[in-house]
């Protein structure tokens, strides 16, 4: 029973915010706007050039998909660090949070309901968007390949999120907080040792060796993308989230 309720509970936390967060307008726009970039990237023509070799045309589709991505990534990280600064901005400087706080919620549900409501509509739109993309502009996809491509599409979502929560909390102000992780992200153009922070990186990385599109790309070197940007996303949601118990809520 007491899981029963806190599942329940959790529930109807994450559609409350929703409903404050994802008014119709809004979910549209991210609809429209994550969608039309994705699939703007791709070709609307077969890559196979030779039909009768389903190894051939497997390996032309994935790698036209894997720049797709990467390439669609940088307007997909602007687009989620921009909804997740927004939200954590109105709940804490409209009182949202002081009145939530008020009723049977604790902090560490409404932590986790909030970012789980930050992040699951523009990743459910991002890989819906390449989904469709792999299974009818390209026309393959296999259940291997996608099981990948959600986990990393996962991954880089959430990585994105927890910087854009953690510097949210720390500074409460939309406009700063927007114009510092804007600079953040844009880093790597100009310092190639912060790659780490770079979505475009990561897929080239990732995604080249997890579906052995070129031999250019080491195991190690993919292995050590993703474990920094795993690494880094815990440590950073962690904090975000020790500090969100111990902040002053005004």
């Amino acid at each position: 029973m007491p899981l029963k309720n806190s599942i329940k509970s959790t529930i109807n936390v994450v559609s409350f915010e929703a409903n404050i967060a994802w008014d119709r307008s809004i979910l549209w726009l991210n609809i429209i706007l994550i969608a039309t970039f994705s699939l703007f990237c791709y070709k609307s023509q077969l890559y196979s050039e030779n039909p009768y070799s389903s190894d051939i045309g497997r390996r032309e589709n994935l790698y036209v998909m894997k720049e797709a991505i990467g390439l669609s990534s940088n307007i997909y990280v602007l687009i989620l660090t921009i909804t997740c600064v927004l939200t954590w901005t109105r709940i804490l400087n409209r009182g949202i949070l002081k009145t939530l706080l008020s009723l049977p919620i604790s902090r560490k549900t409404f932590f986790i309901c909030n970012i789980l409501n930050i992040f699951i509509p523009p990743f459910i739109i991002f890989l819906s968007s390449h989904i469709f993309a792999g299974t009818y502009i390209l026309n393959h996809i296999s259940v291997n390949d996608l099981l990948l491509l959600v986990l990393l599409v996962l991954l880089q979502t959430l990585f994105t999120v927890s910087i854009a929560t953690f510097t949210s909390l720390i500074l409460k102000n939309g406009i700063i907080t927007l114009f510092l992780l804007l600079s953040i992200f844009t880093l790597p153009s100009q310092f190639p040792e912060l790659k780490y922070i770079d979505s475009r990186s990561f897929y080239e990385k990732a995604l080249t060796y997890m579906w052995s599109l070129e031999r250019h790309i080491p195991y190690i070197d993919a292995i050590k993308f993703i474990g920094i940007t795993l690494s880094l996303m815990l440590l950073i949601l962690m904090l975000s989230y020790i500090y969100f118990l111990k902040m002053d809520i005004d």
